[in-house]
């Protein structure tokens, strides 16, 4: 996952100029003792819904490209440097960024983040929720198990997998491509190869399940994933999914988009934006 995000990444961060929203108005919030600098990006009328912008893995700042894109359909959003990155303070971890301890420390932060955006005096009575990013797969469902306030969680790549499974399988997405592989993006993987590729995983002792956090909500919930992306385990990911929609989490949704990778929203030509951003407005109006 690390690799296949750095395009993205850079991409979202980007300055875009032809459609700004009116307002961007600077927000600072703190968490385990380290002050985080953001920007809340706010539509040119009355927000149709809020949400808090989760990061996906490295070195990241605010992500002020998707946070315009964002606001510019009606939804005002909060972006902000991970902690250690640009003008956010605290430490970056770079060394073992998916260990149980750091996934639990950014969590924290963007539900500090999500407090400080539900309480702006301009989003009064505005539905908020949380989008995010690839890693956010993990660190969402945690934060939004934090934030009893929060209306909707919507994610782009992010795994139901565990970390182990994560890195086990790019590790050897990775492989293959490198030794010339020719893998059938399209076929998805039977439940028993499934279940084989689980049983070959070798686990981390702080091992991540983000099941243990989505089933604690109790809100709608969205995974895009594309068809094509060998960062994540997309096959295993819906298998978990809806295995969880089967025993009542009926909130939970995804869509597999055809011929996407794991970089989803890094076009504006990519389905998966406006894909989102209409399954936010439905959610906001209550359909």
């Amino acid at each position: 996952m690390r690799f296949a995000v750095i395009v993205l990444f850079a991409l979202l961060a980007a300055p875009v100029h032809a459609a700004e929203a009116a307002t961007s108005v600077p927000v600072a919030f703190e968490n385990a003792g380290a002050k985080l600098d953001g920007t809340l990006h706010l539509p040119k009328s009355k927000p149709i819904a809020a949400a808090v912008l989760i990061h996906g893995s490295g070195r990241t700042e605010r992500m002020t490209g998707l946070a315009r894109m964002l606001a510019d359909e009606g939804i005002a959003t909060l972006t902000y440097d991970k902690r250690g990155v640009g003008r956010s303070g605290g430490s970056y971890e770079g060394a073992d960024n998916v260990s149980a301890r750091n996934l639990a420390l950014l969590a924290d932060d963007a539900a500090a983040a999500f407090a400080a955006l539900a309480r702006h005096e301009s989003l009064a009575g505005v539905p908020a929720g949380y989008l995010g990013l690839s890693q956010a797969g993990w660190i969402a469902p945690m934060a939004a198990a934090k934030s009893p306030e929060a209306r909707f969680m919507g994610l782009w790549s992010g795994p139901v997998a565990t970390t182990s499974e994560e890195l086990h399988f790019s590790a050897l997405a990775e492989k293959n491509q490198g030794h010339g592989g020719d893998h059938d993006h399209g076929a998805m993987p039977s439940p028993a190869e499934i279940t084989r590729f689980v049983a070959s995983v070798p686990r981390r002792a702080d091992d991540v399940d983000p099941r243990l956090s989505i089933a604690k909500l109790d809100i709608p919930a969205l995974w895009l994933f594309g068809a094509e992306d060998t960062s994540i385990p997309v096959a295993l990911s819906v298998r978990r999914l809806i295995d969880l929609i089967s025993v009542g989490q009926t909130n939970l949704s995804y869509q597999i988009l055809a011929h996407e990778e794991h970089n989803l929203v890094d076009r504006p030509t990519q389905p998966a934006f406006p894909a989102m951003v209409s399954w936010v407005k439905a959610v906001a109006a209550g359909r």
